[in-house]
Formats: C-alpha cells, structure tokens, sequence
C-alpha cells in the first residue's frame, strides 16, 4: 500500500475535526453587532447636547487609566434620525504620540463603520473594519462608553 493510501484515513479525520470545530473559532458578526447595539443604547441613553437634535460624544481607548491623554485611540459616535430613519456612525482614529513630544498625538489613520438602527437591532450598512477587529473594538469601545459615563457621574460603577 502506497504511503498516501495509509495516511489518507489520518487526513479525513482531521480534515472532519477541522470541519467540526472551525465554526467555533470563527468570528461571530452577530455578536459584534450586539455589542453594538449595546453601546447605541448607552449612547442614546447619555443623550444630545443643548441645542443639538443628534448624539454625539467622544471617546478614548488605551492605558486603564482615567486620563484619556494617555490613550492612543478616539472614538466618536454619532447618532441622528433623518426622515424617521435612526443611524450610528463610529469613527475611530488610531494615533501616534511625537516622537520629539510624546504629549502630542497625530491621527495615523481613521476607520468608521456605519450602522441603521432596525426594528431586530442594528444593521451594519458600511465598514472600513476586517471582521476580525469588530468583536475587540465593540467590547473596548463599550468599556470607554462606561467609563465615561461613571466619570461623568450617568452611571455610578458596575462592570464595563
């Protein structure tokens, strides 16, 4: 029997495994879009500013601290209704400290996803995201949003 006959059985079984478990590593776009839909509602929940018929708050992802000098990632979240339809826009700009000055930040590059508020959830319409950075982005993003709301005195504590 040739060598390739006898591993040919090896092969199957792991190309059946590999079959079995691959769904399970992959990532779940629903579950980034329920975290999403998560941060919509803490979003909405903070409300517009004084004068304005939108939503829009900015925040920071980076160092676990409170100083948002310290991180490297901003977000802005923008939420407007136009002719009955609700929609999110999350652009995040990824910086990079000076190197002849740390203090000061310039944007590298800057990435959105923008999202329709439907009556099941959310509906991702556009994305300059890999769908692998969605799920790690949504949670930070949604720990930002707490954070700033706990700061803000919104919320007083509880998980992020």
């Amino acid at each position: 029997m040739s060598e390739s006959l006898r591993t040919a059985p090896a092969a199957v079984g792991l190309w059946s495994l590999w079959l079995i478990c691959a769904p399970a590593f992959a990532q779940d776009p629903d579950r980034s879009l329920s975290a999403f839909k998560r941060i919509y509602s803490e979003v909405k929940e903070m409300g517009a500013r004084p004068g304005s018929d939108f939503i829009q708050w900015e925040f920071f992802i980076g160092a676990p601290d409170d100083d948002d000098t310290n991180k490297t990632i901003s977000v802005i979240i923008f939420i407007q209704t136009v002719g009955g339809i609700e929609t999110m826009k999350v652009q995040v700009t990824y910086m990079e400290r000076m190197p002849e000055n740390p203090k000061v930040k310039l944007a590298k590059q800057t990435k959105s996803i923008q999202m329709t508020v439907v009556p099941e959830g959310i509906r991702a319409d556009s994305s300059d995201f890999d769908e692998d950075e969605l799920p790690r982005l949504a949670e930070d993003i949604l720990k930002s949003v707490r954070d700033k709301k706990r700061l803000l005195g919104i919320i007083k504590s509880g998980p992020a």
